[in-house]
């Protein structure tokens, strides 16, 4: 296993060589470390936001009647409902109108709890608690 990390870092090494070497930028312009310890690109959406899985925006007590959480491409990470009232959905989509069955990516159980959904959106996130109190974790 050290041999094989050994070659990685060479190979890596190289790899910046060559793109200085070129008069090109060798890294993204949005890097982070990998499990590795090296370099590597970030995975962001349409608007510059890093995507991951962790969530690093949240919405909380939402509860009444449909939200529009984020609008464009999106990430929702997970839903925790904090008092339950009826089954709620999440929807893809840009507007409150615009939630309906074609566009329903997770009903909202009607239990107390946290609720892993990890989910990529490409309009944009609304949900709809149906009277629970619920928050959203979202990219």
């Amino acid at each position: 296993m050290k041999k094989l990390l050994t070659l990685i870092a060479i190979f890596a090494g190289m790899s910046v060589l060559a793109a200085a070497i070129a008069g090109q930028s060798p890294l993204a312009t949005y890097v982070a470390n990998n499990v590795l310890g090296f370099a590597s690109p970030m995975n962001l959406d349409g608007t510059g936001q890093l995507l991951g899985s962790q969530g690093n925006l949240a919405t909380n007590n939402i509860s009444g009647a449909s939200a529009v959480v984020k609008t464009g491409i999106s990430r929702i990470v997970s839903i925790n409902v904090l008092t339950a009232s009826g089954v709620g959905a999440a929807y893809d989509s840009a507007t409150v109108a615009g939630g309906a069955a074609a566009n329903k990516v997770f009903s909202i159980p009607a239990t107390v709890g946290h609720y892993d959904v990890d989910w990529p959106m490409t309009s944009g996130i609304v949900v709809d608690p149906s009277g629970s109190t619920i928050a959203v974790k979202y990219n």
